[in-house]
């Protein structure tokens, strides 16, 4: 279970609430290609390549410049990581929405890692 399902399933933040904040966390996250450009990893004409065979076909960015060998998995899972540090975190939204306060955040964000771990530990 995700932490946002847990903390809807626990009455901390409400559906709608979770999904404004999911919406806002997509819209404020770096295009894959825009960020293999900025690093260096992709020119502008690849990217346009992929993005008009993902117009086609409706695949993954990142999928189809593994296909075309224009990025490594490596490449690939080191862009994937910054894209995902530079994103926003559901925590940080939630509070700045004024769903859910840093305190009750944190202390069930450290609830929800130690259920997960004991979930894990009776399998």
């Amino acid at each position: 279970m995700r932490l946002g399902n847990y903390l809807v399933q626990r009455g901390l933040v409400t559906v709608e609430q979770m999904l404004q904040a999911l919406d806002q966390q997509m819209k404020g996250r770096i295009p894959i290609g825009r960020l293999a450009v900025q690093t260096g990893h992709l020119t502008m004409g690849q990217v346009f390549k992929i993005l008009n065979i993902q117009a086609e076909q409706r695949r993954p960015f990142g999928r189809i410049a593994l296909e075309l060998g224009f990025l490594s998995r490596k490449a690939l899972d080191d862009l994937l990581r910054i894209q995902t540090e530079r994103c926003q975190s559901l925590g940080e939204i939630l509070i700045s929405m004024g769903a859910i306060d840093r305190k009750t955040l944190e202390a069930e964000t450290s609830r929800y890692a130690f259920s997960d771990v004991d979930i894990n530990l009776m399998i």
